[in-house]
């Protein structure tokens, strides 16, 4: 295993990485630039990994508090390393599962993020790591909506990133623990290819009303987009 340490390039922050663990991807980006909080808020991260979502979250929300719960013990260390290099405070990480994280807690919150396992195929990497970040071996779909829906105050929110062939199933079960889907962003690789990934909003307790809008990653000539510039604060 290497160690190395990543520009985050936003206000200076860092990452710690690993070569035999998972790497966060672009779609954490995204979620991090997606999801919103205020700085009264407690955010809960759940399947936090190497914790890039809720270190950017520390500068683009302002966010009161930070709770993650990552279930692997080597993804949380080097979660740990990356608050030490950032100073940041506000972070308290939990190596615990996440079906655990309402009776640690024993509060709810304003905001849960998540990025969580995205497949259900047996087709899953020789490397348990990566195996457990991105196929549902520990835990699903439905076991996150559920939790989310217990942590959360009522009008609280979910952001979540996903696939976006599975967006039938997310709504369904949102709606199942009391969790309103308010805003889809279909994420496009280009203008003419279909969407492949998806932000969600969703609000403990509200009303139905859908808002659904989209965003195309990389123009014709292969250069990113306005839209995807300004999530990534690029001028």
């Amino acid at each position: 295993m290497t160690r190395i340490v990543e520009d985050l390039q936003c206000d200076g922050l860092v990452i710690v990485q690993d070569s035999y663990l998972y790497k966060f991807t672009s779609d954490s980006v995204l979620l991090a630039n997606f999801f919103k909080a205020k700085k009264t808020d407690e955010v809960v991260e759940l399947c936090a990994g190497s914790g890039v979502i809720s270190i950017l979250g520390t500068k683009k929300t302002n966010a009161k508090q930070f709770y993650c719960f990552e279930i692997q013990k080597e993804m949380c260390d080097i979660f740990k390393e990356s608050t030490i290099l950032n100073k940041i405070e506000n972070i308290k990480i939990f190596n615990e599962n996440l079906i655990k994280a309402p009776e640690i807690l024993k509060k709810t919150v304003d905001v849960v993020v998540v990025n969580p396992p995205y497949y259900t195929n047996k087709e899953i990497s020789n490397n348990k790591h990566i195996s457990v970040a991105t196929h549902e071996l520990e835990t699903n779909l439905e076991d996150i909506c559920k939790i989310s829906s217990k942590l959360l105050k009522f009008g609280g929110k979910l952001y979540m990133v996903h696939v976006a062939d599975r967006l039938a199933e997310i709504c369904y079960n949102l709606k199942k623990y009391n969790l309103e889907p308010k805003k889809v962003v279909l994420v496009k690789p280009t203008k003419e290819k279909p969407a492949n990934t998806v932000l969600i909003e969703a609000t403990k307790g509200a009303k139905v009303g859908l808002k659904i809008d989209e965003l195309i990653c990389q123009n014709a000539d292969g250069s990113m987009t306005t839209e995807l510039k300004k999530i990534y604060g690029i001028k």
